[in-house]
């Protein structure tokens, strides 16, 4: 406002002193001069009036502020590769790996820029449009408090000042995504402390939308440090001097062709120039190109390694400026990563992203749990065995046929055939399923449970020792530990274990849903929501415990017991916000009973599922339980 005004000021000086001039001399020349003098004063009305930081209704940075393209000499880029393959880059364009970051344009940003005003422990924030251009308004958190403190709604007072950000990038494509402005310290790019849910059509606050204990802090996160490493091509931070942000540089935004297949300069050169020549150009060439199913299944899992693995930079010092070196098929993923491992309860409490037996429990670590299994350290299993980047469905990219348990029966023919002598389960049940027993849903990432990549036998013995869920206790939710272990001694010869009265009587399930801490929650959520669980277990009793999680003190347990809960048909109705204050949650808690209720549960238990012969929740012993909760704080890294 005050530069508009200064800006009149000045010009309206500018033009008095012409006029004055004018009336003396009234000759062309003169007119010339006021024409000049015009221009002038606004030239200088601008440089000294017109503050772009002032002003709300400009963006402070540009997509200017995105990170540098740079092929550093050896990269060529994907578009170099599309001539000779339209097949696979067509393949990859149409896959979440290319789409992980982009510049947010009106093709990119999946979000709803609708001018709502939205509320979080970071403050207040407005997404808006303007043609292809996108900003966020911000009011940090202490003037937003004082706001909220004075009663002020969406209506706020003429004199409240946003901070308006140009988005300039996007991160993530298929289940959330996230947006970052221009911090103004050179290219460095600034998280906005907000997700957009993709499925649900709706923002989240960045501190609600991870496994993150419910006093956690929003910091703010810089992408050219962080995000970098893995959703960019040889991506660069390069840290700028005395502390003035970054001079990023990437090949690309996104996992490219070369984050998999390496640095293809010299590959696209030679065969140009067979091509100018009129000779046949050989794939590879012997430029240095990989194709990682040729190599040994190691070399070949590395490749996805380099990013989908609990790691740390092995080069701290020069990394940020020479970016990772890893180079595909062409080195060991220990030259360039280490990676983070956790061997057992004998080294003390495990990391957050491991359970007690050093299997991975963070999403995006796949790696990390492959190379736990036997089949990959003593068998010839890698990534490609079930999964393939170009013959494959993008959203999960399994390979052909790799759906099923042929994954398995590629390795394992000798039970081709007689699967169900083996499960013990019907042939083509969800119990006969290989990668159901074997590798279960035992990770959490994007409000879901993922199947961890370890593979290896249900063991209730690993269960009761770490509090990883096994696979018979995910399916079989109505079932205790000691049904599983039972079984699993009789059927497959395991030893027996010594179990807990709990551990023998009440459902396993219940059992981490009530009194685990949080990771085990979250998974036992998303497991009482499963349609092969509800199956196996009977869908009359798991909305009662459901809708106890709603109350429950992290944000994300709450999010994924909802959308549970509406997978049953009594609920798909029910409204709920998992971010309401308590007093609502609680509300929300009696509503989800009284619903449950009035489906007049009939069932007859024996204890198992705390509720009894006349459908009533067995409220003492569930309040025992839940005096029993592990309360050690998870945090799980993303």
């Amino acid at each position: 406002m005050f530069a508009v005004i200064g800006w009149f000021l000045f010009l309206a000086v500018a033009v008095a002193t012409g006029l004055a001039v004018l009336h003396r001399f009234q000759q062309a020349r003169a007119r010339w001069l006021i024409v000049g003098m015009g221009v002038v004063a606004c030239t200088a009305g601008v440089v000294l009036f017109w503050n772009p930081s002032q002003d709300p209704e400009r963006p402070t940075e540009s997509p200017a502020a995105l990170p540098h393209r740079d092929l550093d000499g050896r990269y060529a880029s994907s578009s170099s590769c599309r001539s000779c393959h339209p097949r696979e880059h067509a393949s990859w364009h149409r896959s979440y790996h290319r789409t992980m970051t982009q510049e947010a344009t009106s093709a990119s940003v999946a979000g709803a820029f609708d001018g709502s005003i939205l509320r979080s422990r970071s403050g207040m924030f407005r997404f808006v449009r303007d043609s292809d251009r996108f900003f966020v308004d911000v009011i940090p958190p202490v003037t937003a408090r004082i706001l909220q403190r004075s009663g002020a709604g969406d209506d706020l007072p003429s004199d409240a000042r946003w901070n308006r950000h140009r988005i300039v990038m996007t991160t993530g494509s298929h289940h959330m995504q996230t947006y970052w402005a221009a911090s103004g310290r050179g290219n460095e790019l600034s998280h906005v402390p907000w997700y957009y849910h993709l499925a649900e059509q709706r923002w989240m606050p960045a501190e609600d939308s991870f496994l993150l204990p419910p006093d956690t802090p929003s910091e703010p996160k810089p992408w050219n440090g962080l995000c970098i490493v893995c959703h960019a091509v040889h991506g660069r931070p390069l840290p700028a001097p005395g502390n003035a942000g970054f001079s990023t540089r990437v090949v690309e935004l996104g996992i490219a062709c070369e984050a998999c297949h390496g640095p293809g300069r010299v590959h696209v050169e030679q065969q140009q120039r067979l091509e100018k020549s009129g000779s046949v150009a050989l794939p590879g060439g012997g430029t240095g190109i990989v194709n990682p199913a040729r190599l040994s299944h190691r070399a070949s899992s590395e490749i996805c390694g380099q990013c989908h693995a609990n790691f740390i930079p092995r080069d701290l010092v020069n990394w940020t400026k020479t970016g990772l070196g890893f180079r595909p098929g062409k080195m060991k993923l220990a030259e360039s990563h280490r990676l983070v491992r956790y061997g057992g309860l004998e080294q003390g409490p495990p990391p957050d992203h491991s359970w007690g037996d050093g299997t991975n429990r963070t999403g995006g670590r796949e790696f990390s749990a492959m190379i736990e299994s036997t089949c990959y350290n003593r068998g010839k299993l890698s990534c490609l065995s079930c999964h393939s980047m170009h013959k494959s469905d993008p959203n999960d990219q399994l390979a052909e046929r790799m759906e099923g348990n042929q994954a398995c029966l590629q390795c394992h023919s000798k039970f081709r055939g007689r699967v169900e002598r083996h499960t013990h389960h019907r042939a083509g049940s969800s119990g006969s399923r290989c990668y159901n027993c074997h590798m279960p849903h035992t990770s959490f990432a994007l409000f879901k449970a993922i199947r961890s990549h370890r593979i290896d036998s249900p063991s209730a013995v690993v269960s009761r020792r770490t509090g990883r869920p096994n696979a018979c206790n995910q399916c079989h939710l109505d079932r205790p530990l000691g049904w599983t272990a039972r079984h699993l001694t009789d059927w497959y010869g395991q030893p027996k274990v010594e179990l807990s009265d709990d551990q023998q009587r009440i459902s396993a399930t219940l059992l981490w849903a009530l009194k685990g801490d949080a990771s085990q929650r979250v998974v036992a959520a998303w497991t009482l929501g499963w349609k092969p669980a509800i199956a196996a277990s009977g869908g009359d009793w798991q909305p009662a415990f459901l809708a106890a999680l709603l109350d429950d003190p992290y944000s994300a347990v709450r999010f994924v017991a909802y959308r549970s809960l509406r997978s049953y048909p009594d609920f798909k109705r029910f409204e709920y916000d998992f971010v309401a204050a308590q007093p609502a949650r609680r509300k929300a808690v009696d509503e989800a009973l009284a619903i449950w209720r009035r489906n007049r549960f009939q069932r007859g238990d024996d204890g198992r599922i705390l509720i009894d012969q006349q459908g009533r929740r067995k409220k003492t012993e569930i309040q025992r339980l839940l005096d029993q909760r592990d309360q050690r704080r998870v945090s799980f890294p993303e």
